[in-house]
């Protein structure tokens, strides 16, 4: 059985103005100082980038700010990252190519002086690509924070400066002058607000578990709004509901297809090949001491790095369920491997299954949520 069909032809990749991530969006604000780095860091898909730009867009006051924007995906050198400042500021495509760091700090110069009074923004979006290879297993950079670190300290005095960067990889950033902000998945609220954002009438409530079980990504529940609860003659009870959108395919690709680029620049092999074994499906949850059993036979790394490595990395969350620390892996990563077809060879013998918790465990866990979330809609302590 299928959910119905879709017919929206490309996924949507902004919030718009769903009312999510006051917290995160304070602190960003509080962090703009002049002189300052900022980092948000977090995984893949949570929306880093927009969370920046809807900061600009709503929380600052106008005129106050002037943001410039460097996309930076998908460029890995010094040279790559001189080019994308370069085609940022708008300089002659014709002395691009010999673009060079002294020619990059006098464009930045002359950009500063014509908004004198402004707080000017660098912001530079998607840049994990300059922490690879040697630099990314030592946490050292390729140069890209030295040049920002030269910027700051070249115009900070002259003009009010600071540096955002967004990634999916946490740079080695240090000193009182630099400030790292995280990223997660949406929690119940937030997704609360992108599903009322998108479905305005419908109840939203009893689907909000759905979403937080499965896809807590801003993008794919925007899209499960819009797509499955906008027109209620498309749907299901949320029990039915989870269980069929986890094996959608047509949603799953819509979500996830165009990312999968991404994975094998993100989780090393050695990883990628283990974290097979807990990818049956999006959303599934085991403990620690399962992966433990898994990952130390298949790495000399010490378990306890290998833990803090893989939720440092956001390679996999931990969250709370009946009382028990438990892990998922990130739903990109499920995906690829949903889509490759070597996944029915590396899959574990049964005797590694995760029997932790069972579906009458699950079900009792599906069904305490169900009541306070009836409670919640019916304005009742919990």
């Amino acid at each position: 059985m299928e959910l119905c069909h879709l017919q929206t032809t490309k996924m949507a990749t902004k919030e718009a103005t769903a009312n999510i991530r006051e917290e995160e969006k304070r602190n960003i604000v509080a962090s703009l100082l002049p002189g300052h780095i900022i980092q948000i860091c977090g995984p893949p898909m949570v929306g880093k980038s927009t969370l920046v730009k809807q900061v600009f867009d709503e929380c600052v006051p106008e005129h106050s700010f002037l943001c410039h924007n460097f996309t930076c995906e998908n460029n890995y050198s010094y040279h790559d990252l001189l080019h994308v400042i370069a085609e940022g500021l708008g300089s002659d495509p014709t002395s691009i190519s010999e673009v060079n760091e002294d020619i990059i700090l006098s464009e930045l110069d002359a950009t500063f002086r014509k908004s004198r009074n402004s707080h000017h923004v660098l912001v530079f979006h998607k840049c994990q690509g300059f922490l690879r290879g040697d630099a990314r297993s030592t946490g050292q950079d390729t140069g890209f924070l030295d040049l920002l670190r030269q910027i700051i300290s070249k115009f900070s005095d002259t003009f009010k400066l600071s540096v955002v960067l967004t990634s999916y990889i946490r740079f080695p950033l240090k000193g009182q002058n630099a400030s790292t902000i995280e990223i997660g998945a949406l929690n119940f609220w937030d997704i609360v607000s992108v599903l009322q954002h998108y479905a305005t009438d419908s109840n939203i409530l009893p689907y909000v578990s759905t979403c937080l079980n499965t896809i807590p990504l801003p993008g794919a529940v925007r899209l499960f709004a819009e797509e499955f609860l906008s027109n209620n003659s498309h749907k299901q009870p949320p029990e039915v509901m989870e269980e069929l959108l986890v094996q959608d395919e047509n949603f799953l690709s819509m979500v996830f297809l165009n990312k999968l680029d991404m994975v094998e620049k993100w989780v090393p092999p050695s990883i990628l090949t283990s974290m097979v074994h807990f990818c049956h499906s999006i959303g599934s949850s085991f403990t620690e001491e399962h992966l433990q059993c898994v990952v130390s036979g298949q790495t000399t790394l010490q378990w306890s790095r290998v833990l803090k490595y893989l939720l440092r990395k956001y390679i996999v969350w931990s969250f709370e369920m009946s009382g028990t620390n438990r892990l998922v892996v990130h739903p990109l990563l499920v995906y690829y491997w949903m889509q490759c077809r070597c996944h029915n060879h590396l899959v574990l013998q049964g005797k590694w299954y995760d029997h932790s918790c069972n579906r009458f465990t699950d079900f009792l866990c599906r069904l305490l949520r169900s009541t306070e979330m009836n409670m919640v809609e019916h304005k009742q302590k919990s």
